[in-house]
């Protein structure tokens, strides 16, 4: 911070990591808060959006579809315990699913079980 000492600087950076270890303790070792890979996704979501590329998403085996939230009952705790308790996606994919909805992006939902056919058929094979 701008007319902050060194010492003051380095005092305040300590007290955050500290905090912000507890806080991951708490959370049974993962950081309660967002990260930039949902930015850095969603970025990418628009860029294949605009290049009118197909969108998937993957489920966890046998779990299509599940657990599914809107994007506003991201923020109901409630209903996330809910959801997680037969949830075909992670807590990350939950949220980037929600906002594929909430923008009405099209996407085809697979199961992860289909990845290697998907992958080979969605291959480009370059020949010499």
């Amino acid at each position: 911070m701008q007319g902050q000492s060194d010492q003051q600087w380095h005092e305040d950076k300590e007290a955050a990591k500290t905090a912000a270890k507890m806080k991951c303790e708490e959370n049974c070792g993962r950081a309660p808060w967002g990260c930039r890979c949902f930015h850095d996704w969603k970025a990418n979501v628009e860029q294949a959006v605009a290049l009118g590329q197909a969108l998937h998403v993957f489920y966890f085996e046998g779990m299509v579809g599940c657990g599914k939230l809107s994007w506003q009952e991201l923020s109901n705790e409630t209903s996330v315990k809910e959801a997680r308790k037969n949830s075909g996606l992670g807590a990350s994919q939950t949220a980037e699913v929600a906002y594929l909805e909430s923008c009405g992006y099209q996407f085809q939902e697979l199961d992860v079980a289909e990845f290697d056919d998907f992958m080979t058929s969605h291959t480009a094979i370059e020949t010499i």
